[in-house]
């Protein structure tokens, strides 16, 4: 009785977690009838949902208030209705409309909040084109190519953009800093009561790339050589073993005629530059003394 008991609950959790198909929509129906999982193609969610709602798309419209919190991600987004919680959105093109009850993170290539939203939380959001046109009750945090801000906005606010613009509904309670290549543009109408600031270049940021940037040519500059040291011995076997023997028997010869190449090939190229006539010579002569350079390198 008791195994037929636990077939007949595994049986109906399977069918519960089995997806619905309705035309090009996918349906995938929660454990909890208060969740709801959406996904498939084109997808519009006209019945409201009590709980969360996650759905994934090409298309997804919301045109249904969700008293939970609305995760979504799609080519193409509208979310029309008003969240009870938070709203976490990635898209190629979004668009919020309606009314958040708490924070909203929204990324996309081109974002845009319209006029008649209003977020009660912070916002955070970054793309290619963000376009803040509805109300943030609390702090706004933006990164982007090109971000406006023509709404009222209730904390302080934290840009970092290639341009900057405030439209003329922009009223900004605390302050601005910003970080943007081009200057702000700001119009006549725009107030920032907790004053505006520039911000210079990051420099932990640039350390931090340049750093990146180190590592990544030492890894290459290391595989080259190793590449180059594996050529050099296949194809000149008894080169490679003449210049080990060498820098063992003799090391002093080696040392002077080392410092002599390294030393006063350069100069020389100098002086050949200095003379006018000689300068294809200096030329073919510091061509060559960079492509000596690496095999000098494998040698020894």
């Amino acid at each position: 009785m008791a195994s037929r008991a636990a077939s007949v609950a595994i049986a109906a959790a399977v069918l519960v977690a089995l997806p619905i198909l309705d035309g090009g929509r996918l349906a995938l129906a929660a454990a909890s009838p208060s969740d709801r999982f959406v996904a498939g193609g084109t997808v519009t969610e006209v019945v409201p949902v009590a709980g969360d709602l996650i759905a994934a798309g090409g298309s997804v419209d919301v045109d249904a208030d969700v008293a939970g919190d609305l995760i979504v991600a799609g080519g193409k987004v509208r979310l029309g209705a008003d969240v009870g919680q938070s709203v976490h959105a990635a898209a190629g093109q979004l668009s919020l409309l309606g009314r958040v009850a708490r924070n909203a993170r929204l990324a996309g290539g081109e974002v845009e909040i319209g006029p008649k939203a209003r977020i009660a939380g912070n916002l955070g959001v970054g793309g290619g084109r963000v376009a803040v046109r509805g109300a943030v009750d609390g702090h706004l945090s933006a990164g982007g190519g090109r971000v406006l801000i023509d709404a009222p906005v209730g904390g302080d606010v934290k840009v970092a953009a290639g341009a900057l613009e405030l439209g003329p509904n922009a009223r900004i309670a605390g302050s601005l800093r910003y970080r943007s290549r081009d200057p702000l543009q700001r119009d006549p109408s725009a107030q920032v009561l907790g004053g505006v600031e520039r911000l210079g270049p990051d420099p932990a940021r640039l350390s931090r790339e340049a750093s990146r940037m180190r590592t990544g040519f030492g890894v290459f500059w290391t595989a080259g050589i190793m590449l180059l040291a594996a050529l050099v011995v296949a194809v000149m076997p008894r080169l490679s073993a003449s210049v080990s023997e060498t820098l063992r028997g003799r090391p002093g010869l080696s040392l002077a005629l080392g410092f002599v190449v390294l030393v006063c090939v350069p100069v020389a190229a100098l002086l050949l530059l200095a003379t006018v006539i000689g300068i294809p010579l200096a030329l073919l002569l510091v061509l060559a003394y960079l492509m000596l350079l690496p095999l000098a390198w494998v040698g020894t």
